[in-house]
């Protein structure tokens, strides 16, 4: 099931709306049924829930747009990320040679379900370049 639970130790945001996400992908596969006045969530799979696949997040960077670029505000454990040396509070310019306000909002959020191989080219506001070659972490 793919969850992300990020502790607020080390989101460097106070933001709820990353605060974690347990089995979400997994309800997009059902209709959901509330039933307020037993308190019971009843989940209906659609016909093709056992085949369709889920997004598996292969870069481990969530990336917000901030003054002229990007900042980092999570960076998973043992990610592709973390291995090129991502920090939360990083700060940086381009992203593929392309201005961070140049990707539209989904696509920024989205660069973490590329296929596993893609290369990312982070431009830091220091001028650092940093290449994070996606691959499966977890």
């Amino acid at each position: 099931m793919p969850a992300a639970l990020i502790p607020s130790s080390v989101a460097g945001t106070t933001s709820t709306a990353i605060a974690g996400d347990l089995g979400l992908p997994v309800l997009t596969h059902f209709r959901l049924i509330l039933d307020y006045s037993h308190e019971r969530l009843y989940a209906v799979p659609y016909p093709d829930a056992a085949r369709a696949q889920f997004a598996k997040d292969r870069l481990g960077l969530s990336l917000t747009k901030a003054d002229a670029g990007f900042a980092v505000e999570f960076v998973a454990p043992n990610s592709p990320a973390q291995a090129a040396g991502f920090k939360v509070g990083d700060k940086g310019t381009l992203i593929n040679g392309k201005s961070v306000q140049a990707w539209p909002e989904t696509s920024l959020a989205n660069l973490r379900y590329s296929a596993s191989g893609t290369t990312l080219t982070f431009t830091m506001q220091s001028g650092d370049i940093r290449q994070v070659k996606l691959a499966d972490y977890f």
